[in-house]
């Protein structure tokens, strides 16, 4: 690419045009990303999908391996 040579205020008047651009751009960016961020979580997905390999002959789903909350506690008290 061979660039352009310029005045400084030719330089000024492009550069203020390309910020302009810029802007816009970050303000479609900032939308974009408060959109994803307004997307639905799934809820358990982990346990839906997830498997255990606790044996290296049965898997099972994460759930039916790790059990109820209650299970947990009974375990850690």
């Amino acid at each position: 690419m061979q660039h352009r040579l310029a005045t400084r205020d030719q330089w000024l008047e492009e550069r203020r045009s390309l910020l302009e651009d810029e802007k816009t751009l970050m303000k479609l960016r900032d939308a974009l990303n408060q959109k994803r961020r307004a997307l639905p979580w799934v809820s358990e997905i982990v346990l839906q999908k997830s498997w255990i390999h606790d044996d290296l002959v049965t898997p099972r789903p994460a759930n039916e391996r790790l059990g109820s909350a209650n299970d947990w506690k009974e375990h850690t008290s």
